[in-house]
């Protein structure tokens, strides 16, 4: 049987493979990363015991800009464990939408136990926690995140997050600050924090990109925009559908399958400026192979709430590898109009996925 290649082995690969020049930050969480494979396994721990080493941190923070490799060196790690690993990786928003879900089905249900403990229980059976893109805009999160992970990490769950923001940055100037605050403690603790920022530090999407042509600019460029759309539906005519989801109805007003090719069209205000939650977007993402959306207009203060559920719609559509066509206002970095929220991984994912 072959030797296991550890995640430096496959990063190596990867760079041979495509030309690529092997970024120093990117091997220092690498190695960071390697390290902490022996206390999944349970031998860092044996060896600790044995020669009486410092005890390290056992989770990782890696956060920087936006565009960094910071997704794809933790998906490189998740994915070079053995499958029969006890891990897990998720969205951020996923994530804390699933514990809400199961919070509010402990709370129904009889038991000693607090639903925070409950949803801890399980959550315990994995031993490798990845999440991907921690931003906390939801006084719901902030008020709960602290006790969820240190619960989490008492119960031995090693957790690796990503993040466009330093520790201290989180949830800055938010609604009752105070509680959320000993979260960031708990980060400084228990977790190596790795800095994706520095001198040589790029966004690598914007290196690199599919050469298919989906996010058309300004919006009188419309016609460009429905051609790419009726190249989609392929002689099909579009229907109406209906998807359920948590009891509520999610309205999707043009949609065509395709051979093994799903494609749905919206209009941005049917899709964010309505009260869809994250959720709402994971379902619709897990239905459609592609989804277009016409008509995204500039972001400022007026239209917070829609800048937020776009951020999400975004977030979610590239974690479950969901192609965007879009039509819009301006080029993804000019949407922007305003300060405090983070629109710039947005932009850089628009970009990607857009082709430009």
């Amino acid at each position: 049987m072959a030797d296991k290649r550890s995640i430096l082995d496959e990063y190596s690969q990867l760079c041979l493979e495509n030309g690529w020049l092997c970024d120093s930050v990117q091997l220092r969480a690498i190695r960071a990363l390697d390290k902490i494979e022996l206390s999944i396994s349970g031998l860092r721990a044996k060896l600790r015991a044995l020669f009486s080493a410092k005890k390290e941190p056992s989770c990782i923070y890696l956060h920087g800009g936006v565009g960094r490799g910071k997704t794809s060196i933790m998906d490189l790690f998740f994915n070079s464990l053995p499958s029969s690993t006890a891990k897990k990786r998720y969205h951020f928003h996923a994530f804390m939408q699933y514990t809400h879900d199961e919070l509010f089905k402990a709370g129904k249900t009889k038991s000693n136990l607090q639903p925070i403990d409950v949803v801890v229980r399980k959550l315990a059976k994995t031993k490798l926690l990845c999440l991907d893109d921690l931003e906390i805009t939801e006084i719901g999160d902030a008020m709960i995140i602290y006790r969820l992970f240190a619960k989490m990490i008492n119960a031995g769950v090693t957790v690796v997050l990503t993040s466009n923001c330093a520790p201290e940055d989180l949830y800055k100037n938010g609604l009752h600050y105070e509680r959320f605050k000993p979260f960031v403690g708990l980060i400084k603790q228990h977790f190596q924090i790795i800095s994706f920022d520095g001198e040589t530090s790029q966004d690598y999407r914007r290196l690199e990109h599919d050469e298919t042509h989906n996010y058309f600019a300004p919006l009188t460029a419309v016609k460009e925009f429905k051609t790419r759309v009726q190249n989609l539906w392929a002689g099909n005519k579009p229907e109406p559908v209906k998807l359920y989801h948590h009891g509520r109805c999610i309205e999707v007003p043009k949609s065509v399958e395709v051979d093994e090719t799903s494609v749905a069209a919206f209009t941005f205000a049917e899709l964010c400026e309505q009260p869809l939650a994250a959720n709402d977007y994971q379902k619709i993402a897990s239905s459609f192979n592609t989804i277009c959306i016409e008509g995204i207009p500039y972001f400022d203060k007026k239209n917070k709430d829609e800048t937020r559920r776009f951020i999400k719609l975004v977030d979610t559509a590239y974690d479950a590898n969901v192609q965007l066509v879009c039509l819009a206002s301006d080029h993804p970095d000019k949407l922007y109009k305003s300060q405090g929220l983070p629109f710039a991984r947005t932009a850089s994912r628009l970009i990607e996925m857009g082709g430009l």
